[in-house]
């Protein structure tokens, strides 16, 4: 083993890891099978503009909004934060809480825990302390 170079490999399957380019082409096969989490994926590549893939808000609030559609409570999290932050969007907060609402009711734990906190600051203890429960539920 002493000279031989060193290749990065998964560890359960020992195949390369994809270069960027490559596990950008996988997630496009994957969306094309309508598969949430790839969406999610290279919504979330457009929004920060990583690994080659130039920011874009507008894009990455398709490829969420199509996630959603496809199921995924996360997607319907980032597109309240997007709403909230005003990402390539006007900032519209009822917008975000409904999307975030949306997202608590899929199962989304961080959804849960944000409107646990929203409620606990603005007085309704109880109210917000049933979120959290339900969140560690």
């Amino acid at each position: 083993n002493a000279g031989k170079k060193l290749a990065f490999s998964c560890p359960f399957c020992r195949e390369p890891i994809p270069t960027s380019n490559e596990e950008f082409a996988q997630l496009q096969a994957r969306c094309l099978k309508n598969d949430h989490k790839a969406h999610k994926l290279l919504g979330v590549r457009h929004q920060r503009g990583t690994l080659s893939t130039p920011k874009n808000n507008l894009k990455a609030l398709d490829y969420f909004i199509r996630s959603v559609e496809l199921g995924s409570p996360e997607a319907c999290m980032l597109i309240g934060n997007i709403y909230s932050e005003g990402n390539g969007v006007n900032v519209d907060k009822e917008r975000a809480a409904l999307f975030v609402r949306i997202a608590a009711l899929r199962g989304s734990i961080c959804a849960r825990n944000d409107i646990g906190v929203t409620e606990y600051e603005s007085g309704s203890y109880e109210v917000g302390i049933c979120h959290w429960k339900i969140a560690a539920e």
